[in-house]
């Protein structure tokens, strides 16, 4: 479940619903390839359904191409050169596709009330993973938002206006806990 929304909007109005489902197979101790297939509904739109392709490829000694290293609380990690320090720190340099849409409020212009918006974006991070015991691993992401692309609409699906966004930066952190 997600749920996107301006203030004033309806709340009941902006939750989507949806899920993945995959399967990969272990070539060898270097490659595992896969395939899996997220599905997710849309405010005021058909369901998305987004092709995810799985792979993590030690391709040398301490480097690795992966879709699959990312933090466990990031669905969609997106693709990764990864280059491990030692066996506890990876560097990690990323990006990946997002598509979210955000149910517009219903006190706003008459034009765009009850509306709907769509932000699409390329974003890309440098990603510091330490592993200091097998039970906790922390993350660091920084990044930028290199592409951005807002799209209103109204609650009638027409186009109200749409623009590129100026890159942005942003900064995150992740801790995991396995037990």
């Amino acid at each position: 479940m997600q749920m996107g929304w301006e203030e004033d909007a309806d709340i009941g109005k902006s939750i989507t619903w949806g899920g993945s489902a995959g399967f990969s197979y272990t070539f060898s101790d270097t490659l595992v390839l896969g395939f899996a297939l997220a599905i997710t509904s849309r405010i005021e739109d058909d369901a998305l359904f987004v092709p995810i392709p799985m792979i993590d490829w030690r391709f040398a000694d301490k480097w690795r191409i992966s879709t699959m290293a990312g933090p466990a609380a990031i669905p969609t990690s997106g693709g990764e050169l990864i280059y491990s320090i030692t066996p506890e720190i990876d560097l990690a340099l990323g990006a990946r596709w997002e598509y979210r849409r955000f149910r517009l409020n219903d006190s706003g212009p008459i034009a765009r009330r009850d509306g709907v918006g769509t932000v699409q974006g390329i974003p890309v991070w440098f990603r510091m993973m330490w592993r200091p015991c097998k039970l906790l691993r922390l993350d660091g992401v920084v990044g930028l938002n290199a592409w951005q692309k807002v799209t209103l609409e109204n609650s009638g699906g027409g186009l109200i206006n749409d623009t590129d966004a100026d890159p942005s930066p942003f900064v995150a952190a992740y801790l995991t806990l396995t037990f």
